[in-house]
């Protein structure tokens, strides 16, 4: 004779109820990383990396396991920005009930999967039109999440860390491109976050040869702001300090797969573009310090 919970559960089977998926809008600065589906159903279509719900698992360790398994990164979970039932039958293998997440990366490295014919970040305002799966639904979601995040990091106590504007001939200050996020594969300047009881000198010389292997000289305080929302990670309080070289190699790492040095006197190129407000900011101070210095200003 079956028990009440055996009885129970064969009535709720009878109803057909959906499956639990967990999608994820994994988001980096003004981009997200969607996946080319390497199987059917929708094989070559973009969607947002995302599976099945597994047993005894909650749904946010479910959408940390899928990320690191469709795309190889680790992520932080931020919240919950879609959930929708499957009522227009979008995904024929079955009934399913969708959560999606805003995530951020905060370690490891793209990978080539089963799951995945291309992994590719898209810029939030030039996505593919060959989105399926109703991944297109979820990036207004995605806006509206950063607009209430951007609110509660207000309230948030700042984290300070030290930027380097680094330059060598009198006006060329150098750039690097970022091999891990947040802003992944973004220009950037160097720097990073304190350590203890350090002053903010040894701050930025040690974050400056680490992340370059330039050995500086702290020259002085270019600008101060606080960071409101820039960094996904925390709120900052971001101090930069202007860095002449006086040794040292220069050599790629973890935090950097290329450098360029940037001249002062010219404009951006389109192939060396720069998003981050703050770093902009100070680029344009030291270019008011550097090159007015050099033309008597």
């Amino acid at each position: 004779m079956a028990t009440k919970s055996e009885t129970h559960i064969k009535e709720l089977m009878k109803r057909k109820p959906p499956l639990v998926v967990v999608n994820a809008v994994i988001q980096d600065g003004e981009n997200v990383l969607l996946i080319k589906r390497g199987k059917e159903p929708y094989k070559g279509g973009w969607v947002v990396p995302g599976g099945h719900v597994g047993v005894k698992e909650d749904l946010e360790e479910a959408i940390v396991r899928e990320v690191k398994e469709e795309t190889g990164l680790k992520v932080k979970v931020i919240g919950i920005i879609h959930t929708e039932a499957d009522k227009a039958g979008l995904d024929p293998r079955g009934y399913h009930l969708a959560i999606t997440f805003l995530v951020y990366p905060i370690g490891g490295k793209l990978v080539k999967t089963d799951e995945a014919q291309e992994v590719r970040w898209f810029k939030l305002g030039d996505l593919p039109d060959s989105l399926v799966l109703g991944s297109e639904k979820y990036f207004q979601e995605t806006i509206t999440k950063e607009q209430q995040i951007a609110e509660l990091v207000k309230f948030m106590p700042s984290m300070p860390m030290v930027n380097q504007i680094i330059y060598r001939n009198n006006f060329e200050i150098l750039l690097g491109k970022r091999n891990k996020p947040p802003y992944w594969s973004e220009w950037a300047l160097p720097g990073g976050h304190f350590s203890y009881k350090e002053t903010i000198e040894e701050a930025s010389t040690r974050k400056a040869k680490e992340e370059t292997g330039l050995v500086v000289e702290v020259e002085d305080i270019i600008d101060v702001y606080s960071d409101f929302g820039v960094d996904p990670r925390s709120r900052n309080l971001v101090i930069t300090h202007l860095c002449k070289v006086t040794g040292g190699d220069l050599k790629v790492g973890n935090d950097f797969s290329e450098f360029y040095w940037y001249d002062l006197r010219k404009e951006l190129t389109n192939d060396i573009k720069v998003i981050n407000k703050g770093f902009l900011r100070a680029i344009e101070k030291a270019k008011m310090r550097l090159v007015g210095k050099q033309n008597g200003d």
